[in-house]
């Protein structure tokens, strides 16, 4: 490995960081500074919601077809160096011909889906700061290239840190609006003291025509919902709200059977005593818990399906819940009764099968590569740690 040109990539990493690109122009970016460090001939790019560790949308130049195949692996097949894994690890990355021993047909992955597909080698990798989960990539080299090494591994370690930096940052860069009113994405609702509508954005009237029950009076045109979370963060603004997290927000199902997103905030300066509501789609981690919720599991067992979607042993959940392991036990006998399954691994499969996984991939002209998108990040939730041999595999929620 030419360490001169690793530690200029490495900068220029650093570089990228600010730039304050979007997830997916930073994605197609560090993947193409990484190559010159670490040379690959195929890759996937993923983006994390920390929250569920759910991947929310992905990046990649190998045969689409093949993406389902891996996202399945990832949940129903026992194997090495699943994202799950390696998030938990001091050392987050995994070359697959190491983790074998040098038996790569030990794992599924790449018995039955890498080498068919033509790709040998392997490399993954997640990138976590201050334990949150927000990336992930898998490297691939075809038959015939040499396998990637230690001081390759080594520096993929290197840069995951400010690699998880960037996807978090990037994040913020793609909810920043330049303007009071923006072009496109979430609808944006500016209402007045009064409740009169002062501004709305096309997006907000689009949205909007998704939702039920019209409000009376000067805000006809409303939902009810839209003025009921303006209320509650003009009380939290107040002072007034009982609300343990001080946010006011509200998923709702639409016409259409898809979930909303609304959340409100209060404005100041120039525009004073107006009330900013936006409307946007619900990402994973807003979904999730209605999902599980929608199963009628108890809170404990809602508490417990979340512990699974972030990957927790029994022994994790029961330090964490304050309960004996056989009681975790117990409630996730309950809780696989109740969803119509038999194991962890199926727990997150059906969320993610059923509710996120994306219903078509589309070219990435920046990159040659594809793109799928799930859903927005969240950052909530903390990603516990748990030792390699606790338990075996960790759940995943996705693949690549």
């Amino acid at each position: 490995m030419d360490r001169g040109r690793a530690q200029t990539v490495k900068r220029e990493l650093n570089r990228l960081y600010h730039r304050g690109l979007d997830p997916l122009d930073f994605t197609s970016s560090a993947k193409a500074l990484l190559r010159q460090a670490v040379p690959f001939d195929a890759s996937c790019w993923l983006t994390v919601d920390p929250a569920t560790l759910l991947f929310t949308s992905g990046l990649f130049d190998y045969p689409p077809q093949i993406a389902r195949d891996l996202a399945r692996n990832e949940f129903l097949e026992d194997d090495v160096n699943k994202m799950g894994q390696l998030a938990r690890r001091r050392v987050p990355v995994g070359v697959l011909s190491t983790t074998t021993d040098g038996h790569p047909e030990r794992s599924p992955r790449y018995r039955d889906i890498l080498r068919p597909a033509g790709l040998e080698s392997a490399l993954r990798a997640v990138y976590t700061v201050d334990s949150k989960t927000w990336g992930g990539s898998a490297l691939y080299r075809e038959p015939g290239a040499r396998d990637f090494d230690a001081d390759e591994a080594a520096f993929v370690a290197e840069v995951a840190r400010v690699l998880a930096d960037g996807f978090r940052r990037s994040l913020v860069a793609a909810s920043v609006v330049a303007d009071i009113i923006p072009r496109g994405g979430p609808g944006l609702i500016l209402l007045a003291a009064d409740d009169s509508v002062e501004t709305m954005t096309p997006d907000g009237h689009r949205l909007i025509e998704e939702l039920h029950h019209p409000g009376p009076g000067d805000s006809a045109r409303l939902p009810r919902v839209i003025l009921q979370v303006a209320y509650r963060a003009r009380a939290i603004a107040a002072g007034t709200a009982l609300l343990e997290d001080g946010v006011a927000r509200l998923r709702v199902l639409t016409k259409s059977g898809r979930w909303l997103l609304i959340h409100a905030c209060v404005l100041e300066g120039t525009l004073a005593g107006r009330t900013a509501v936006i409307i946007e789609p619900a990402g994973p981690a807003e979904i999730a818990p209605l999902i599980v919720e929608a199963y009628g599991l108890s809170q404990r067992e809602r508490q417990i399906t979340q512990l699974v979607l972030q990957g927790a042993s029994t022994a994790e959940m029961a330090r964490v819940l304050h309960v004996s392991p056989f009681t975790v036990q117990d409630h996730l006998k309950t809780i696989f009764e109740k969803m119509g399954v038999n194991s962890r691994r199926e727990v997150a499969s059906r969320i993610f099968f059923d509710h996120h996984f994306p219903p078509a991939v589309t070219p990435h002209p920046g990159s040659g590569g594809f793109v799928w998108r799930a859903g927005m990040f969240s950052d909530s939730g903390p990603l516990g740690r748990r030792r390699d041999n606790d338990e075996g595999p960790a759940v995943d929620v996705g693949g690549c």
